[in-house]
């Protein structure tokens, strides 16, 4: 089960321990091809949740990383290896509309090396600035 105060708890200690030399190289991602099921199979039918996890990828410290076909909306269980060539590659999918915004905001904002701030964080909710 996942839960957000550890997420941000460990934010925090990224952000502020001295650990890592420069925390804007960490990679953000939540899913992949060797770790777990893609978002879209772990959050069936939770639209919200998708968007927001992949918020926190792309808004939060760091190198944002996307699986690729995260935004052709691809859904698999724990043998991700669906083919790109396969999906026509629509650009008009919510979730590829999202990452062209967020991308966008991210940059104006200059955002991927601003400070970072956990504000709030329980199990189910975090907030971060």
């Amino acid at each position: 089960r996942y839960n957000l105060t550890r997420l941000g708890s460990d934010m925090e200690r990224q952000y502020t321990s001295g650990l890592y030399a420069d925390v804007d190289t960490l990679g953000n991602f939540v899913d992949n091809h060797d770790w777990v099921p893609r978002i879209r199979h772990l959050c069936t039918n939770m639209e919200l949740r998708i968007r927001n996890a992949l918020a926190w990828v792309m808004f939060a410290r760091g190198a944002p990383i996307i699986y690729y076909g995260t935004e052709q909306d691809l859904s698999c269980g724990n043998e991700c290896r669906e083919s790109m060539w396969q999906t026509g590659y629509d650009e008009d999918t919510i979730l590829y509309q999202f990452f062209k915004a967020a991308n966008a905001i991210r940059n104006e904002q200059n955002i991927s090396t601003a400070p970072a701030i956990v504000e709030y964080a329980d199990e189910r909710k975090m907030v971060f600035r």
